[in-house]
C-alpha cells in the first residue's frame, strides 16, 4: 500500500499533462490538471508518509493518514457536482472509500502494541526499523539462504584460522564444525562450544563471527560452532541432540583438537541459550562429562508465554512474543501434549548439579523474565550463577557494536568466561 502511494504521487505529480487529460475533461476549472497534479499529488504523498510512519511507529498514523484520504473524498465527490462525469472519478472514489476502510480496520482491528523504542537506550534506538513480523515458510526459506551467504563470507581476522569438521548428528544427519582458535597455537586450550540463535529456524548470523575473535583473544580458548539441524528441516529432538552430539564429540576429541577436556563451556544465545542449557542437563541426565561453565544470554527458557515480560513486550523491535510463539511452532511441529523435557531449560524436574555459569538477559527483551527464572531455579539449587540485566537494552542489542552498552557486556561476558575456565 505504501508502495502504491508513493507510485500514485510521482505519476500525478510528474506526469505530462497530455497523459492525465484523458482523465479530465474539463482543464479551464479549480478542479483541471494543474489542480488534479498538485492537490493529488500532494495528497498521495502525506498519505504515503504516514503510511511509512505506520510500518515504523505503529497504527496510530494511520488516522492522519485517513483524515487525508477522507478529504479526497470530499473532493472527489465535489468535483463530480462540478466536471463532467468521468470513469476515473468512479473509480478514484471507490479506491479512497476502500482504502478509508482498510485503514480503519487495521488502526481499530490490528493496533500495534508499544514498541518502547523512545525508553531505550538511545544507542539501540536505530534497531526500531527491524520490526519483523511473522513470514511464511517460502520467505524464511529464502531469508536462511542470503543469512548463510552473509555467514560464510564474512572474513575472520588473519591471525584466527578456522578449521573444518563434520560429524554425525541426531538420525545420522551430518553436521558441519567449524573451530577457531589463535594461528599457529600449540597449547592444549579451553574451549567455548558455541549454539547459535535464530528462533530455531535460522541459520547463524554473519554477525557473530565479529564476537567470536573477542572471545578467544580474552580467555585464550578454541571456539567450537556448529551448524546444528534447523527446525524447519527437523523439529525438535533435532537441534538439541545435535548439540548434545557436538559436546560429546568435543569431549571425546579433546587432544586431537588441542582442548583441555576439563575446561568445555557452554554458550548460546537466545534460541542458543535454550540449547545450551538443556544440554547442559542432557549431560548430566545420561552420566557424561560435566562442562566447566555455561553462559546463556537472553535465553528462550520457556514454552509458556506467562510472564509480565512476555506479555508487556509484544511490540519491541529485533524479538518479541509472537515472534517467539511462530518460532515455537515451527520447534515443536508434531508435539502434541506435554512439552518434553529436554526441550526448553525451565522443564526440568532437577536444577541442581549442573555447571557454574552466567545468565544475562535485556531489560526490554520479551525473554527476560524466563531468563531471570531460570537462573534462579539454578541458584536455588545450588549452582553458582551470575545474573546480569543490561539496562536499557533490547533482544540482540549487540548488533550494535559501537555501543559503550555492548563493549561493557563483552568485556563481562569474557571475565565471566575465564572465573569459569579456572
Amino acid at each position: 500500500m505504501m508502495c502504491l502511494m508513493f507510485g500514485m504521487w510521482g505519476m500525478w505529480t510528474f506526469a505530462p499533462e497530455a497523459a492525465l487529460a484523458q482523465f479530465q475533461v474539463n482543464t479551464n476549472t479549480n478542479t483541471g490538471i494543474n489542480a488534479l497534479k498538485s492537490d493529488m499529488g500532494g495528497a498521495v504523498l502525506a498519505i504515503g508518509l504516514c503510511l511509512l510512519l505506520y510500518f515504523i511507529r505503529g497504527t496510530k498514523w494511520l488516522y492522519p493518514a485517513m483524515v487525508i484520504t477522507f478529504a479526497l473524498l470530499i473532493g472527489r465527490i465535489i468535483s463530480l457536482g462540478v466536471d463532467e462525469f468521468s470513469t476515473y472519478a468512479v473509480n478514484a472514489t471507490i479506491i479512497e472509500v476502500l482504502a478509508i476502510c482498510t485503514f480503519y480496520f487495521i488502526a481499530t482491528k490490528h493496533s500495534t502494541p508499544p514498541n518502547y523504542i523512545d525508553a531505550i537506550h538511545p544507542d539501540f534506538r536505530p534497531l526500531r526499523f527491524m520490526n519483523n513480523r511473522m513470514r511464511p515458510m517460502w520467505f524464511k526459506k529464502t531469508v536462511n539462504k542470503l543469512v548463510r551467504l552473509g555467514y560464510n563470507a564474512q572474513k575472520m581476522p588473519e591471525h584466527i584460522e578456522m578449521k573444518n569438521y563434520e560429524i554425525e548428528g541426531h538420525e545420522g544427519r551430518k553436521l558441519g564444525i567449524e573451530v577457531y582458535e589463535q594461528k599457529g597455537s600449540t597449547d592444549i586450550c579451553p574451549c567455548i562450544v558455541f549454539f547459535h540463535g535464530g528462533g530455531f529456524w535460522m541459520p547463524a548470523q554473519p554477525g557473530y563471527k565479529k564476537l567470536y575473535t573477542p572471545y578467544i583473544e580474552g580467555t585464550n580458548a578454541k571456539l567450537v560452532f556448529v551448524d546444528y539441524t534447523l527446525a524447519m528441516d527437523a523439529p525438535y529432538p533435532a537441534a538439541p541432540e545435535d548439540c548434545y552430539q557436538t559436546a560429546l564429540w568435543v569431549y571425546e576429541n579433546a587432544a586431537m583438537l588441542g582442548i583441555n577436556k576439563n575446561k568445555i563451556a557452554l554458550y548460546g544465545d537466545s534460541a542458543g541459550g535454550c540449547l545450551a542449557g538443556v544440554v547442559a542437563q542432557m549431560l548430566r541426565d545420561r552420566n557424561q562429562f560435566k562442562p566447566c561453565f555455561q553462559m546463556l544470554i537472553y535465553p528462550v527458557a520457556s514454552d509458556t508465554f506467562d510472564t509480565e515480560s512476555a506479555k508487556k513486550f509484544t511490540g519491541v523491535p529485533v524479538w518479541n512474543t509472537p515472534m517467539t510463539m511462530d518460532a515455537q511452532k515451527i520447534y515443536l511441529k508434531g508435539h502434541t501434549g506435554e512439552i518434553p523435557a529436554y526441550a526448553f531449560p525451565l522443564k526440568a524436574k532437577d536444577f541442581g548439579n549442573l555447571p557454574a555459569g552466567y545468565v544475562e538477559i535485556a531489560e526490554y527483551d520479551s525473554l527476560r523474565d524466563e531468563g531471570e527464572n531460570y537462573a534462579n531455579q539454578l541458584i536455588n539449587a545450588g549452582v553458582d550463577i551470575e545474573l546480569n540485566e543490561i539496562k536499557g537494552a533490547l533482544h540482540a542489542f549487540e548488533l550494535i557494536e559501537n555501543s559503550e552498552i555492548t563493549k561493557e557486556a563483552i568485556r563481562r561476558r569474557i571475565v565471566a568466561f575465564n572465573r569459569g575456565f579456572k
